[in-house]
């Protein structure tokens, strides 16, 4: 059961990477691109 749950946060957390790494661009992109627009 415990063992179970571990692998399914392994899991979530390589999920998580994975969204946070594919939006950190489009995050660090409104950044710099609001500035210079004005």
């Amino acid at each position: 059961m415990f063992q179970k749950f571990e692998c399914f946060v392994s899991t979530l957390k390589y999920r998580i990477y994975g969204i946070f790494f594919a939006i950190r661009p489009l995050i660090l992109g409104t950044i710099f691109i609001r500035p210079s627009s004005k």
